[in-house]
């Protein structure tokens, strides 16, 4: 298995998409696979959304130091609830612009 990513609660009316639940083999973490993965999805969301939302736990660093290589900007810390537990997390916003900036250091 390579890996998975997915997109979940999407707003129409804030005209945004959540993407997370990314889990990559451990044989690909590293290099360019979690940036090269979230490129395809992040370029099709943006056909249809203004905003990305990424929510990350507050101890999963390697995951704040992957998708801060996105642009992100961090926008809330909050206790979200998960099979009656709270747990802090960390609400990341991508918005096109900022996307099409990292895209143009990348070239």
């Amino acid at each position: 298995m390579f890996g998975s990513t997915r997109y979940y609660d999407y707003d129409e009316n804030n005209a945004s998409v959540k993407i997370g639940g990314t889990f990559l083999d451990r044989a690909h973490w590293g290099g360019s696979y979690n940036f090269a993965i979230k490129e395809l999805v992040l370029d099709y969301a943006f056909q249809f959304v203004d905003k990305i939302i990424f929510e990350i736990a507050e101890q999963n660093i390697r995951s704040q130091i992957g998708t801060s290589r996105f642009g992100v900007v961090e926008k809330e810390h909050f206790m979200k609830e998960i099979k009656g537990k709270k747990y802090p997390y960390i609400t990341y916003e991508l918005t096109p612009q900022l996307w099409a900036n990292v895209k143009l250091m990348r070239a």
